[in-house]
Parts: structure tokens; sequence; C-alpha cells
């Protein structure tokens, strides 16, 4: 798919969003455990903290469903510690992937509960690894001595995503509470996943 392409659907269907009268609106923040998927990466990378942020319009359909179109950032990060150089035990490398992630989805809620699956269009913006030499404790020394970042051909892949969670009512705002996980394709053989805890406010 071309990047034009995506935006000007992206485009269409936030105006048909604003157009209804039963659109909310959703902020939220999560941090999970990144980790990767492929034969050529199995074995290679350890799983690391990384985090996104999404906003997301939301359209009834009826009580039990509603359409979701959003917009966020995600940044996954793996570790690597298995090579040696001299003078020191090893060193550890933290490989830095960014994303641009535009998901579609259908949210299902059951009361205060909900389930949240999503399919998303998935641009990896920037890359970066930083190397860390590690001390006899194998605890990393406090700044990298090197930085390498890049800077990746833009194109769309795909992303699949999953949030089950709780709704909570907070005077004129709702509190949301849950996990998320995500599953990103890449066009290398390095395929992301993670999942952690998010939060979030709903207007």
């Amino acid at each position: 798919m071309k990047p034009h392409l995506t935006l000007i659907l992206l485009f269409v269907t936030f105006t048909l969003f604003s157009q209804a009268d039963r659109t909310r609106y959703t902020l939220a923040y999560s941090f999970h455990l990144s980790d990767v998927a492929g034969e050529g990466s199995k074995g290679y990378f350890d799983p690391a903290l990384g985090q996104s942020v999404f906003v997301t319009a939301e359209l009834s359909t009826k009580r039990s469903s509603r359409f979701t179109i959003g917009a966020g950032y995600l940044q996954s990060v793996l570790k690597h510690s298995d090579l040696h150089y001299p003078s020191f035990d090893s060193i550890e490398q933290h490989m830095t992937n960014n994303f641009v992630v535009i998901p579609l989805g259908v949210k299902f809620k059951f009361g205060s509960f909900y389930i949240h699956p999503e399919v998303a269009a998935n641009f990896n913006y920037q890359n970066s690894i930083k190397s860390y030499f590690l001390d006899s404790d194998m605890n990393p020394l406090d700044k990298p001595y090197d930085v390498f970042t890049w800077n990746p051909t833009i194109e769309v892949h795909f992303a699949s995503l999953m949030s089950i969670g709780c709704e909570i009512k907070v005077v004129t705002m709702t509190v949301i509470t849950g996990v998320k996980g995500y599953f990103a394709f890449n066009s290398n053989y390095v395929n992301t996943f993670g999942a952690g805890l998010m939060v979030g406010l709903k207007i």
C-alpha cells in the first residue's frame, strides 16, 4: 500500500468520525516488554521495555460495540549482550525501532469491561542501536560508546493490536486501565511483538 493512499483513507475516515454525534476520544499510554519473531533473530535478542501512546476516536454503533480509528507512536526496544571486547567482559546493545501506527478496530463492551482488537497500517520511520560497555559486574557504563541511527525507506506494513481492560467513570471523564499487546510486521526478518500495562483517559 502506498503511503499517500493510506493518508487519504485516514483523512476521509477521521472526517466521517468527526461528523458523528456519538464520537468519544481516548488518549492512552502503555509500557510493554518487546521481543522479536523470525528465524534469523531467534535467541539473538533479549526482551526490553518499550512504550506506546495512542489517540483514538470511537463511534458508537450499538450498545455493545464501537468502531474505532486512531493514530499513535510505538517504540520497541531489544537488547543483545553476547558480544565480547578486549578489557571488558561484554558489550550490551539496545536496538530501538520507532513506528507510526494507524489502527482501525472494533471495541466490544460488556458493562465496564471491554475487548478491543485492531488492525493497523505500520510505518517504521527510524531505528537506532546504542552500544554499552559492561563492567565486571555485568552492569552497563553510564553512557553508550557508540550510537548508530538510520532512517529506513518509508513503506506501509501491517500490525495487529489487542487491548483488554476496564473503563471507570470519574465525573465527566472515563479512566481506562488494562493490558495492550501488538505484533508489527516489517520488511526485514525482524517482526516485533510485545505486551504490557496501559492507562488512559476518555472524553
